[in-house]
């Protein structure tokens, strides 16, 4: 009896221990809920107005971009109470808005987002989310982004601003990025203008730079690796721990500077 109760503790103190763990985990990285089940459509409408400014205001949810199949634009909500949601065109904007999104602690029965579909033409866009990721399928004119946790994924932006506390940044192409972060890594395939970036902890990878404006990369700690770059652009570097790589003629006389300082981490340019 006294082997079986001592059993029966071990594994109780075990699986009460994974659990304050897992919702150690769940706190820390800002999502309080395990989803179990598929997601539940709640809402399916098509909007009928023109507009040319997008609006979105959300906790809590996901929220994606996609171009829709049939040219009309169209809002889906999933597991969230449609009673929680405004959504309404408004001096020539849509407003996607969140009132109050009840949440279950640690469990849900499924992933709550947001999905609106639009035919692709020039749009404005203002997203300001707590918590939820953001992604993105259509090209976007002047885009800002506000957002506490979550990972952002875009695809092309003429100009983009993004304030983010935690969470990694993933974007195709952009003429001009503006970035402030805490926590993150940042993925950016091509900047076409120029980029201002400061963020305190996380890897930035830019594949391809072409900026035609002095700009600027300021980072705490990580890595800054540049892929490929235009040959008109001076670099002028600084890491107080970590190498610096720079692989190709860096023209001090060049008609623009990317000032790059990191404290710990190495730059490379490739």
């Amino acid at each position: 009896m006294n082997k079986n109760f001592k059993i029966f503790s071990v594994v109780l103190l075990f699986i009460i221990t994974i659990g304050l763990i897992t919702m150690f985990i769940l706190l820390l990285t800002g999502k309080t809920e395990i989803n179990i089940l598929k997601s539940k459509l709640v809402y399916d409408e098509v909007i009928n107005e023109t507009f040319n400014n997008i609006q979105i205001s959300t906790k809590g949810l996901d929220v994606e971009l996609v171009k829709s199949t049939d040219e009309l634009v169209n809002v889906k909500l999933y597991d969230i109470d449609s009673k929680n949601f405004s959504i309404k065109v408004e001096d020539n904007t849509l407003k996607i808005n969140s009132n109050n999104v009840k949440h279950n602690l640690f469990f849900s029965f499924g992933k709550r987002k947001v999905i609106v579909s639009l035919p692709q033409k020039e749009y404005d866009l203002l997203i300001k989310s707590k918590s939820g990721d953001i992604m993105s399928k259509l090209d976007f004119n002047n885009t800002t982004i506000v957002t506490t946790s979550g990972d952002i994924k875009l695809e092309k932006c003429n100009k983009l601003n993004i304030n983010v506390t935690s969470g990694d940044i993933i974007v195709k192409e952009v003429n001009d990025i503006n970035i402030d972060a805490t926590s993150g890594d940042v993925k950016i395939d091509t900047i076409n203008n120029s980029i201002n970036v400061k963020t305190t902890s996380g890897d930035i990878v830019i594949n391809e730079l072409a900026i035609k404006e002095d700009s600027s990369i300021n980072l705490m700690s990580g890595d800054i690796i540049i892929n490929r770059s235009s040959n008109n652009i001076f670099y002028n570097t600084k890491s107080i721990s970590g190498d610096i790589r720079i692989n190709n003629n860096n023209n001090r006389y060049a008609d623009y500077e990317l000032r790059i300082e990191t404290k710990s981490g190495d730059i490379i340019v490739k």
